[in-house]
């Protein structure tokens, strides 16, 4: 099977560009259609998973990973080149580590292109260096299994622990070391260095959510300075599967109140 590094979808004439979060998983046309079916009509969508795309066109294996540069910043040079050639982008969203893409993006291009930042953190605190080196090393010599394992606690609804899970899928050698990879990308982030006055951003976090919480988004207000947060009631990380109305509901007004602009530089 083709593992797709991007998908395109939507009829409207407003384009929305997505950066989804870490998965070893390759990228689902349905998966995504359904989470912004709401949106289908009045935008245009198009997802780039740029560990999967970095990964197929270097053509990856366990032995040359150190070889190439997965750093956040390397991805955001990339994501710069894509958003000259797209012309007119409505607005960006990035998940997890799409977001920390996202945030080098405008840090390095002053785009004022309007921006909704979910579930993702801007600097790195103690808790979050521990929980993804630990992630790193399960993944990288325990297999995925067991870094499934020791994900499920931290991304669901902390209401919801301690939960009772089948045993994961291992997946295959491809998925295992794109987890390793995008665990590195993580750790290469820190905004500390980084702002924006320019560009209007959302962000979007789980109420209930042990990794990502107010503790950890409000450091985003040091780094850009139009900026609006929302916490997602009952929800853990994925705010979009598990609290679904809500969020929608307010991507609506933050796309609705957003003037959708070309990629315009100071």
């Amino acid at each position: 099977m083709i593992r797709k590094w991007e998908l395109r979808f939507g009829t409207g004439s407003k384009l929305i560009l997505v950066l989804p979060r870490k998965d070893s998983s390759a990228l689902s046309q349905k998966e995504w259609e359904n989470m912004f079916v709401d949106f289908l009509d009045d935008y245009k969508f198009i997802v780039v998973d740029f560990p999967e795309k970095l990964m197929q066109e270097r053509k990856v294996s366990s032995l040359n990973i150190d070889d190439f540069d997965w750093s956040v910043g390397f991805m955001a040079d990339e994501l710069s080149t894509l958003i000259e050639s797209l012309g007119k982008v409505y607005c960006t969203l990035g998940i997890s580590l799409g977001g920390m893409i996202l945030q080098k993006y405008y840090f390095n291009s002053k785009s004022i292109i309007p921006t909704i930042l979910i579930s993702t953190m801007s600097e790195q605190n103690a808790k979050l260096k521990a929980v993804f080196n630990s992630w790193g090393l399960l993944a990288n010599k325990s297999g995925l299994v067991a870094f499934k394992y020791a994900l499920m606690p931290w991304i669901v609804n902390q209401d919801h622990l301690p939960i009772k899970m089948d045993v994961p899928d291992g997946g295959d050698e491809f998925s295992r070391i794109k987890e390793v990879i995008s665990i590195k990308s993580v750790l290469s982030h820190d905004s500390t260095e980084g702002d924006t006055t320019l560009t209007r951003a959302a962000i979007i976090y789980g109420e209930k959510s042990p990794l990502i919480n107010k503790s950890e988004v409000d450091s985003f207000g040091n780094h850009f300075k139009n900026i609006t947060f929302y916490s997602v009631q009952n929800s853990g990380m994925r705010v979009l599967e598990e609290n679904k109305s809500a969020s929608i509901r307010f991507i609506t007004e933050f796309l609705e109140s957003s003037s959708g602009v070309v990629n315009e530089k100071n």
